[in-house]
């Protein structure tokens, strides 16, 4: 969102910075759509439903957990061969597994009252940066597989509302996925 607020504000705005009138006119138009795009984007981080935006913080939460197993694969240190099929084959699952139905899910729930209509989707957003490649490797093992088994809880707590019950095979699905990388 910052890259739009910085494009609108590094506009040229006069005929004193070297621009004709005819080039004033698109520049005012690019304006308008900037600006358009930017409270598009704005709106997108305002979910005014509760609901949704538990299912979206638990979106969130998979989407770091995943990049989390990635950098660890990519940048693996003092794994085994199996181990790291483990990672790679963690990362596919949470995103084909996971990610897939969650953000389907997703595009199904309401942003909120203030926006009738219009529905949530994922945002792919990192709430908490954290450092993804953890230089130890036990320790890399066993914060991700607490992080999958929280992941676990969230979506079991969730999967008993009305509607979300297709988390609760999430829930195993990532119990399992856990279960894989604490016995590696």
């Amino acid at each position: 969102m910052c890259e739009y607020l910085f494009a609108q504000f590094t506009l040229k705005r006069g005929t004193d910075e070297g621009l004709t009138d005819e080039q004033l006119a698109k520049v005012a138009a690019w304006e308008a759509v900037i600006v358009d795009v930017t409270k598009q984007e704005m709106l997108h981080l305002a979910i005014g439903d509760p609901l949704t935006a538990q299912v979206a913080d638990l979106f969130n939460a998979v989407y770091e957990t995943t990049l989390q197993a990635l950098s660890r694969y990519f940048v693996h240190g003092g794994e085994t061969a199996e181990q790291v099929t483990v990672l790679a084959r963690t990362a596919k699952h949470l995103m084909n597994w996971v990610m897939r139905p969650l953000g389907s899910i997703l595009t199904t729930l309401p942003l909120g009252p203030e926006r009738p209509g219009v529905l949530a989707g994922p945002a792919f957003e990192i709430v908490q940066p954290s450092f993804y490649v953890l230089p130890h490797r036990q320790a890399a093992w066993r914060i991700l597989a607490e992080r999958l088994e929280e992941l676990a809880d969230r979506a079991e707590q969730l999967s008993g509302t009305s509607g979300l019950g297709t988390l609760a095979e999430l829930a195993d699905k990532l119990r399992g996925m856990a279960h894989d990388i604490q016995t590696a």
